[in-house]
């Protein structure tokens, strides 16, 4: 027996990951076009034939598209306040404080965060900034 609701539920997931996967493959290909055009011209300018330059764009090409897909996964998690409470102080311990870009939010730091908690570290705080809001509004 088929369970349309299952159906459906997959093709949203499969349409959702090749759209994510498109604006992220998209995006690199766009940035790394300029980044070969303006380095393949400085190589020929240089009397050089840009041997090195294939690997290091494809190296880079595929890091940008791997970083933007979990980027844009793991920002919706951002929103969610109470996943980045710091739980309690303490003392002895190091205060490290985690800030992320304009126009992120604290799922930038989901990775590290982590990592310095396998490391031992306890007092581990993420500074929660908003790009356009006003220093003075009340919440």
């Amino acid at each position: 027996m088929e369970d349309p609701e299952g159906q459906m539920a997959m093709t949203f997931i499969i349409l959702l990951t090749c759209l994510l996967l498109f604006v992220s493959v998209s995006a690199s290909l766009m940035t790394y076009s300029f980044f070969w055009y303006e380095n393949a011209w400085r190589a020929r300018l240089a009397g050089k034939n840009g041997s090195k330059l294939k690997p290091m764009v494809a190296a880079g090409f595929l890091s940008s598209v791997a970083s933007m897909f979990i980027i844009m996964i793991s920002y919706p998690f951002g929103l969610i306040r109470r996943l980045w409470s710091p739980g309690e102080i303490v003392a002895g311990q190091p205060i490290i404080i985690l800030t992320h870009g304009l126009y992120h939010n604290q799922s930038a730091w989901l990775l590290m965060r982590r990592r310095l908690k396998r490391a031992g570290f306890k007092n581990i705080f993420l500074c929660i900034t908003e790009a356009f809001s006003p220093l003075s509004s009340k919440r």
